[in-house]
């Protein structure tokens, strides 16, 4: 085990190796603006605060060196990788959580995050979901536990706004895995989860979204919105089978209304024929729902912008459960 996981860091090192020669690019240098300057109290304390500390070491350390930022990304995402199988250790047989970790490291989905400078939010938050799915996940579950899940928590809402998601994604996993029977302590728990989700996502309400134009500027609204994200999601499945066509941005606002309601109307049907196969495939499910609930603010508030390929990291490590767990199941069939 431990010899085919070097293996697959020393494969992402080679994967991502030609970015030691890259510049920035897109919007790196708008975001890497506030990390020539001192940092605010109040940029640390609310969310983004440890990608700005991260920008801002960066920049002490080597200057505006594209390097330096890229070697950063590289670093979290192997740490990533290894979180990541830290908890589907604890849900697949070895050789389909390796698997799984071998597409979180090395599938070409996950390049925008890792060589976008950019993208490191989403790193940070999917790291800090990880330690706190892999807490929840334990058994028997510790107080200790409860501390790292929170860290854990703390972290994600550090990397990016989504990181709220934290809590609710480890409550998820510890339901459908573990089962537990109900009691006043289980209770008590999802209370003080549901107010720990509360009290860290008010903060990013208050600031990404109340009063934020950038979401007056979309000209879909509702379902339509609704739809034409949905259909974002299946683009990427596909690319997730067969990454063939990847972009360095979306054009989902090419869709025409017919086309983003066959592909509204075919996420409701995959759905609903999951949830009736759930106990047969449990895993699968486990998976969908997973990046399902990672996407759902996505899905509802309107953004100018549909999902990018760097925005992918945590939702997609349902579909790397899901796919691992599918040949697993049809290797149990055969």
């Amino acid at each position: 085990m431990k010899t085919i996981l070097v293996v697959l860091t020393l494969a992402t090192l080679a994967a991502y190796a030609p970015i030691r020669h890259a510049t920035f690019a897109y919007e790196d240098e708008v975001y890497l603006k506030p990390a020539q300057r001192e940092v605010t109290a109040g940029e640390v304390w609310t969310s983004r605060g440890l990608t700005v500390l991260s920008f801002r070491a960066n920049t002490l350390a080597a200057g505006l060196d594209p390097r330096g930022y890229h070697g950063v990304n590289v670093f979290l995402h192997i740490l990533v990788g290894w979180s990541f199988f830290a908890v589907v250790r604890l849900l697949l047989p070895l050789p389909y959580a390796l698997l799984a970790t071998a597409l979180c490291l090395l599938h070409p989905l996950q390049t925008e995050a890792v060589a976008y400078v950019t993208g490191r939010p989403e790193l940070i938050a999917a790291l800090g979901t990880l330690w706190a799915v892999w807490a929840a996940l334990q058994t028997p579950f510790r107080w200790w536990h409860g501390g790292v899940a929170l860290l854990g928590a703390i972290v994600a809402v550090g990397g990016k706004d989504l990181g709220a998601l934290a809590l609710p994604l480890a409550g998820w996993m510890r339901w459908h895995v573990q089962r537990p029977a109900w009691s006043w302590r289980v209770v008590g728990l999802s209370a003080l989860g549901v107010g720990l989700t509360l009290a860290f996502a008010w903060p990013v309400v208050a600031h990404r979204i109340l009063g934020n134009d950038y979401l007056l500027m979309t000209q879909r609204r509702g379902l339509p919105y609704l739809g034409t994200q949905v259909l974002a999601v299946w683009n990427y499945l596909a690319l997730a089978i067969l990454p063939a066509w990847q972009t360095v941005d979306h054009d989902m606002e090419l869709a025409t209304p017919i086309v983003v309601w066959i592909g509204l109307g075919a996420g409701v049907l995959a759905l609903s024929a999951l949830w009736t196969l759930r106990l047969r495939w449990p895993l699968v499910w486990l998976g969908v729902g997973w990046m399902v609930l990672a996407l759902l603010p996505r899905f509802f508030i309107p953004l100018s912008e549909y999902l990018n390929e760097h925005q992918l990291m945590t939702p997609f490590f349902g579909v790397w459960i899901a796919m691992s767990a599918t040949l697993m199941y049809a290797e149990q069939w055969w």
